[in-house]
């Protein structure tokens, strides 16, 4: 099978690598010729190398072809280029050491000597004292090769890569385009990476949200949970301070304009549903607060009769760490579409005290997203009432126009019988009229009195012609024009 010539770009890289991969060529951040630099290599008129998490390229001697002769190599002279190709390769490994780069006369395209298109070994001793790429940073440099969004699929078992450790690499590595962000989601085929910009929300400066050191005049909400209705879950030693948390967090929801209440019932058990211990609401969207509490983990030290236990018993298994409540709180958030994270915790430099900004910005993140969808939604509703609107008008008219036509088939249907009728009634009053007079002749004429009368009453000519009533439409007269719509309303199936 004959392959594909290259396309325009795709000899422009060719042409850059021949001349040695100078550097510049190409604007800051474009990438894409390494696109171009793989197609060349499927069509073996380049070679492209990654060593020590370098990129570089090189052109074959099928490429050196092409750009002398603007075709591929002919099946029986690649054994004889190659053979060339190596014995000068390894009769001006000095003089491409020595001279690394083309001669300052040749055009871009013009073929450069077999010194010049080797890799140089200058560029290999650099390339070697780079650091090597780390696979988030080469992840970061796939992306943007491949234009800004990717998609890889995912791959199972032994040595398969693993993409989220690769995305959270890449998203702590420091190297992504100022202004940027690397988001994923899963798609059908794969994880779709995605460099965008990042949202004006993540850049918005936050005012601290002040707690309160003590609690003279609590929110009721905290007197109900400092009252055990519902429980708080937590340690004596940290429910104070978890008290507080919840007043800074419910006085600064309602300057906010929110409301704020307790849950009926307190904790439920099922985390998917889980409430929590109160309820904020911004636009119409609930948000449910539950507080938690980590766990220390210390190495378990077995006893005597845990020891004798396991020695009777081949059953007993002796616990290996120990887990005592902490003084570390963690707060999560229910309900609405999430933005920044559902769960903060306690950090050793950043405490619950310090997040209560982004808490409540999430929680008007959720807000505003569910006043859009609710808006969408209202749209889309209109739209299709709309939609629906206009197909019952167009059923209308469809009815009207079928009741029409079934009135012109009929009439069509009782014309051509009527004209059958006469012809017939023709031949009869022909028969009629060579009867003698008596009592057979006078029933023939009685029965063609009559059915000439009845072939007058359904000839439609000979009443008067106008325009058929249309009776007025049921729902089941309107389902057949209305294409799957159904008769009593938008919503309705």
């Amino acid at each position: 099978m004959a392959k594909t010539p290259p396309n325009e770009r795709q000899r422009e890289v060719l042409c850059w690598i021949a001349e040695g991969c100078p550097a510049g060529a190409w604007g800051e951040g474009d990438f894409t010729y390494k696109t171009s630099a793989q197609a060349l290599q499927n069509r073996g008129l380049a070679k492209i190398s990654r060593r020590g998490g370098a990129w570089s390229a090189e052109v074959t001697a099928a490429g050196r072809h092409y750009l002398e002769h603007g075709t591929y190599l002919a099946p029986t002279e690649r054994q004889e280029h190659a053979r060339r190709h190596s014995k000068a390769k390894a009769q001006s490994t000095t003089s491409v050491t020595a001279h690394p780069t083309p001669s300052r006369n040749s055009t871009p395209c013009e073929p450069a000597a077999p010194e010049a298109v080797a890799r140089p070994a200058s560029t290999g001793r650099t390339a070697s004292r780079q650091p090597k790429k780390t696979l988030g940073e080469q992840l970061i440099d796939d992306v943007l090769a491949a234009g800004g969004s990717l998609v890889v699929k995912p791959h199972y078992g032994a040595g398969a890569p693993n993409w989220t450790a690769r995305i959270r690499s890449a998203q702590r590595c420091g190297r992504l385009p100022e202004g940027k962000e690397l988001v994923h989601r899963w798609r059908a085929g794969g994880y779709e990476i995605t460099i965008q910009d990042i949202p004006a929300w993540k850049l918005a400066v936050l005012d601290p949200i002040p707690v309160p050191e003590r609690l003279h005049r609590p929110h009721t909400i905290v007197a109900a949970l400092r009252d055990g209705e519902p429980t708080l879950g937590l340690s004596k030693s940290v429910q104070p301070r978890a008290l507080r948390l919840v007043q800074a967090i419910v006085t600064e929801a309602e300057r906010r304009g929110h409301t704020a209440q307790l849950t009926r019932g307190g904790h439920r058990s099922r985390r998917t549903d889980d409430a929590g211990l109160f309820i904020v609401t911004a636009q119409e969207q609930p948000c449910g607060f539950s507080f938690g509490q980590e766990q220390d983990r210390t190495e378990h030290v077995p006893t005597a009769k845990e020891l004798a236990d396991a020695e009777r018993y081949s059953w007993v298994r002796i616990p290996q760490y120990d887990y005592s409540p902490s003084d570390r709180l963690t707060i999560t958030l229910n309900g609405g579409i999430p933005h920044r994270q559902s769960v903060w915790k306690d950090a050793a430099d950043r405490p619950l005290e310090a997040q209560l900004p982004e808490i409540l910005q999430e929680v008007d993140l959720r807000g505003l997203a569910a006043e859009r969808k609710r808006a969408e939604e209202e749209e889309q509703a209109r739209l299709k009432r709309r939609r629906w609107e206009g197909a019952m008008r167009q059923a209308h008219v469809d009815y009207a126009e079928a009741v029409r036509i079934r009135a012109l088939e009929q009439q069509e249907k009782r014309w051509r019988q009527a004209r059958r009728f006469s012809a017939y009634l023709t031949a009869v009053s022909q028969h009629v009229e060579a009867m003698p007079d008596g009592t057979e002749r006078a029933e023939a004429e009685a029965w063609l009195s009559w059915a000439t009368h009845y072939v007058r009453s359904i000839d439609p000519l000979t009443q008067p012609l106008r325009m058929p009533e249309v009776p007025e439409s049921r729902h089941s007269d309107l389902e057949p024009f209305l294409h799957g719509w159904s008769p009593y309303g938008p919503n309705s199936r």
